[in-house]
């Protein structure tokens, strides 16, 4: 039996090796709010390879922040770097502290008390985008993120890659090219710089 993709009744389908769906995204925190964490990827020659996370309630600014630099918005870690493109977002948190601790964990895995019975180290032959999304599989199957509600949303499909531990069941993994999400947040259009990132935590 079939089902239109939008339907509850379609999501439910999926087969669970796969995990695939297709509907738009939605904010889905219970505030109705969008908070996200990115990985980035740099195809400068030079800096090639290179990767970066982030928070963002806002993709598709954030990218253009990013490339423009510093003096618009974008990270000091990305500056200077030429250009970036958003290879995923991982939204869905209850709210922006939760996506926050998300973030910071996802960026500095040796030093989490969550994953400190895993190993996080990078391998040898094992760029930064495959270690990134390696950790990233190990955070999705710990606690306290393996009970959240998240879906994994690819962007762009020639990043696109199996994770190496499969996601619990119940979050959602979208592999198509789509339009970077816009969203309101109720008028809280401001990215928070790093600084007011590691004060939220607090």
């Amino acid at each position: 039996m079939s089902f239109p993709r939008s339907s509850p009744e379609y999501v439910s389908s999926v087969s669970v090796d796969k995990q695939i769906v297709h509907p738009p995204v939605a904010p889905s925190s219970a505030s109705g709010n969008f908070y996200g964490v990115y990985l980035l990827f740099c195809i400068t020659p030079q800096f090639f390879g290179d990767t970066y996370i982030g928070f963002t309630v806002d993709p598709g600014r954030r990218i253009k922040q990013h490339n423009k630099g510093v003096t618009s918005g974008g990270a000091y870690t990305t500056n200077r770097k030429g250009s970036w493109e958003m290879t995923l977002v991982v939204h869905g948190f209850p709210n922006d502290k939760s996506a926050l601790r998300f973030e910071w964990s996802w960026q500095h895995p040796k030093k989490s008390r969550r994953l400190a019975h895993v190993p996080v180290r990078r391998y040898k032959k094992e760029t930064k985008f495959e270690h990134a999304l390696r950790v990233l599989s190990v955070m999705l199957s710990v606690a306290p993120w393996k009970r959240l509600s998240l879906t994994l949303q690819w962007l762009i499909p020639k990043y696109i890659k199996e994770l190496p531990l499969t996601p619990p069941t119940h979050m959602l993994i979208i592999r198509e090219e789509v339009d970077l999400p816009k969203y309101s947040n109720h008028g809280k259009m401001r990215e928070l710089s790093e600084r007011e990132a590691l004060e939220q935590l607090d």
